[in-house]
Order: structure tokens, then sequence, then C-alpha cells
């Protein structure tokens, strides 16, 4: 396989999971160089990765040779970025949302060429038990579906998991309405900082329903502090026709008279006095491997073997070997979806979204 070879445009959080990832699989991904316009951040992230930093689009353009550009800067600042790299022939992997509000990402689709090559970073349909949940419902085990209720993302994140397992290709007209939830808890670890000192903090949850006209229904549940907090889990419920899928469990119909259930069983190399690296090896279902780990033995989180998933997508599309994983059109659609699911939580009033 071909190395890939990227550049990526901003120097914050998101971007060091890219710089990780190339760093722990020199044989599949090369960082030309990253684009950095603080001085100071720009010369603290070359040295720490070691990899070369620029301050202007030109300078950039006049050393890369690269498949494609990661964009990992602010929602305000992604479409002028988007505009500027395919107007420029750059294929661009653009971080999550593309655009900051509903009226800048109808601007945005209307300005980009039919040419542009662009996907949108959404990694979360890729990790590793969601990609196996996905594998069961499209090989028919729950029949057709009908219902999530999904707590295990934020935002448009979580409504591309909802509209991947309801299995929506396009916009499919609903009514969302919703809540917005505030209580306490106690305050832990947020990306690499601890507290101090043991006290509680305010803690939001969002609630929405969306009615989609087709008969289909989900409920988003998620609180913020999920991500971090061990006292804050994921949960999961999706349901079909001929049965469900809970967390890792699995119960359907074989026939009116045959019922199974099972669990999606994770495994992991380098346990219990074994001498190879600890890593995920994959996800069993019985003797079924509906997720094999491209990247194994390689120790990387299950976001990371995510976003290298999106990374090797991306080149292949971006060499125009397969289509796009995940397209714009279908960003936009559930980013559009989260704008009104957003809308919904802070009026407490229906909103209506059209395809």
């Amino acid at each position: 396989m071909d190395k890939i070879t990227f550049a990526i445009v901003g120097g914050g959080w998101r971007s060091e999971f890219y710089l990780r990832i190339a760093a722990a699989l020199p044989d599949r991904f090369h960082v030309a160089g990253v684009l950095l316009r603080d001085p100071q951040k720009r010369l603290a992230l070359s040295h720490r990765w070691n990899v070369r930093a620029y301050t202007d689009i030109s300078e950039l353009e006049g050393d890369w040779s690269v498949d494609f550009t990661v964009l990992t800067v602010s929602k305000t600042a992604a479409p002028e970025w988007i505009t500027g790299l395919t107007e420029r022939g750059i294929a661009v992997l653009a971080e999550t949302p593309p655009a900051p509000d509903a009226d800048s990402l109808r601007l945005l689709r209307r300005s980009l060429s039919p040419e542009a090559r662009i996907q949108v970073a959404e990694q979360y349909p890729l990790q590793p038990l969601h990609h196996a949940r996905t594998a069961l419902i499209r090989a028919g085990k729950i029949g057709e579906p009908v219902h999530v209720q999904a707590s295990v993302a934020h935002g448009y994140h979580g409504i591309s998991l909802i509209r991947q397992w309801l299995g929506h290709q396009g916009a499919v007209p609903c009514t969302i309405s919703g809540q917005r939830l505030v209580s306490s808890v106690l305050e832990g670890r947020v990306r690499d900082k601890l507290p101090e000192a043991e006290r509680l903090k305010e803690s939001t949850q969002d609630l929405a329903l969306f009615q989609f006209d087709n008969g289909q229904s989900a409920v988003l549940d998620f609180t913020y502090d999920q991500y971090f907090s061990p006292i804050r889990r994921n949960r999961l419920l999706i349901r079909g026709t001929r049965g469900e899928i809970r967390d890792s469990c699995v119960d359907y119909m074989a026939d009116f008279r045959t019922a199974f259930s099972g669990v999606l069983q994770r495994v992991m190399t380098g346990g219990e006095g074994s001498l190879e690296p600890l890593s995920l090896e994959g996800v069993l279902w019985g003797e079924q491997w509906l997720y094999r780990n491209p990247f194994h033995p390689v120790p990387l989180t299950d976001e990371e073997l995510a976003i290298a998933e999106l990374l090797l997508r991306m080149g292949q599309y971006a060499k125009g070997e397969t289509g796009a994983a995940y397209s714009f059109q279908e960003a936009a659609v559930d980013t559009e979806l989260a704008f009104c699911m957003e809308q919904a939580l802070a009026t407490r009033a229906p909103v209506r979204f059209e395809a």
C-alpha cells in the first residue's frame, strides 16, 4: 500500500490526533507539514512532532506535495479555508462542523465547485463498536431499523450515527423537539487536566426527540461529561422489526418461534501475561469478525483507529480510487439537523426540518 502524505492546517487539540497517528504509523502516513500562524505555537509544535511548520498558504503550496490537506481550524474559519483550498485544486478533509451556522453552511454549499474534492472528518461511525453495530444492521439481523436511542456523542456526531443506523441516505424530513436539562456532577478530568480539589460542577444534558416523516424515530440524549467522566457512561439502543441492539447485547428473532441472544466481543491482545502489544484486534459476533483492526498490533485508541481509517479512505478518495466515504453533502445534512436540534433545545419548541 502506498504511503499517504497529507498536510495539516491548524495546530489545536484535534490536529494532534493526526500527528499522533502519523507518528505511530510511519509506514502508512506522512505529515508533510503544518500551517500555523501563531509563531509560539508553530515553534512548539514543530519541535514536539518533528514536522515542518509554515505560516502562509503560498509557502505551503511551494513546498508540499500532498494527497490532501486536513483542516483543523475553528468552525468560524472553516468555510473560507474550505473554499480557498478547493479553489486551488487541493483535496480537503475538513474537521466537523464545516460551518458555524445554517446561513454559512448554505452559502458554502452554493460556493463549492462541482469539482471540489472534499470529505468531512466524521470519525464516530468508524469507531470499532459502532462499525460492528452497523455491520449487524446491514446484515439484516434486527430487521428494518425503526428507532434509535443514542447517548454516545453530541450534536452532529450523534446525529450522523442515528442517520446511519436508521439507513438514511440524503435528508429525511422530521420534527425535532427537545429540552436542555441542568444538574450537578463531581468535577473530573477534561482532556489532560485534573481539578485541583473535589467540587461539584454544573452539567448540561441535551435531550432531543426526532420524529421522521417515514415513521422512524430517534432520541439523542447526551451530556458532555460523558467524553471524560468515568461516572457518566454511554448508552445505546437500536430497535428493528426483528430485534434490537442494547449497548453490546444483541437479541433477534431467526423466525417467529426462535429467538437468539449474543454479545459483541472486543478482542484485545497484550493482556493476561501475553507478550503481544496491547492492541485491539477486532470485534467478534460469535465466530464472525464484524470489525478487524487494519492497524493491529499498533496501540491506538478507538478514536485514533477511526481517524486513521478516515485518513486511509480520504487517501483513496483523493487519488480517485473510491467515492467519498462521508461526503460534504451528507455532512451538511447532519450539520443542518444539528442546528435545528440546537434551536429546539434553546426554545423548547418543536422545529421542522425539511429535506
